[in-house]
């Protein structure tokens, strides 16, 4: 047997069908590649400490400094900025 002791891949596309254990520390990627994929997590995962780790890694790699339970002024702001970061 055979352990993939891989991190999981993380992209805009793939909303991370597992356990929010595994989703937490995925997001240890420290680079704006994985801002849409962050974005898509605060709009739409029910784990309270995934969606609060999502915008604490947003907030770092964005430089700003938006609420976890403030989720729609992140939107927004992602939404009129988000080409800067592509």
């Amino acid at each position: 047997m055979t352990l993939n002791l891989r991190r999981p891949t993380i992209s805009a596309s793939n909303c991370w069908p597992t356990t929010p254990r595994v989703r937490e520390t995925a997001l240890e990627k420290n680079d704006k590649t994985i801002l849409p994929a962050l974005v898509n997590l605060v709009r739409s995962d029910n784990d309270i400490n995934v969606v609060a780790k999502a915008v604490a890694q947003f907030n770092a790699i964005t430089q700003q400094s938006f609420d976890f339970w403030k989720t729609r002024e992140l939107l927004d702001w992602w939404e009129k900025n988000k080409v800067s970061y592509q």
